[in-house]
């Protein structure tokens, strides 16, 4: 489920020693050719742009998510550094209350400027079990 993407002279092995757990989605499977993606439950931080993975490094392949228009975010995700940023998804759903969600610091920083968790997304409506929450 989790996908590291290494730069040149980094130590490989040390880098995905601590990624082992799952717990880090880090690029989203782009080879799933799939409308709707769940979350495994074991995952509980969403990278920057996991869903729409940009590399800096012209030696890297760019994994734009293309396919998928639905994410399913379960509860066991607590940490967000923006990860919709530039995807083109129509539809999010967190599988637990609006109000659960909306205890989470959903905010990233990010070279002194913090952003939302949703910032430079499409969809605009969190869908949740007992309601929605829009943003502008």
């Amino acid at each position: 489920y989790t996908q590291l993407y290494s730069g040149a002279g980094n130590n490989l092995k040390k880098e995905l020693e601590q990624f082992k757990d799952l717990t880090s989605l880090i690029a989203y499977p782009s080879a799933k050719d799939v409308k709707e993606y769940t979350i495994p439950p074991t995952v509980t931080k969403l990278a920057f742009r996991c869903f729409n993975f940009v590399s800096n490094n012209p030696y890297e392949e760019v994994y734009e998510c293309f396919s998928v228009e639905k994410v399913i975010i379960p509860t066991s995700v607590v940490t967000f550094e923006n990860p919709f940023y530039g995807a083109l998804l129509k539809n999010v759903t967190y599988l637990g209350n609006v109000d659960d969600f909306k205890a989470l610091d959903t905010t990233y920083v990010y070279d002194g400027e913090t952003y939302d968790w949703y910032s430079g997304s499409v969809f605009k409506t969190l869908h949740c079990l007992d309601g929605d929450i829009t943003y502008e």
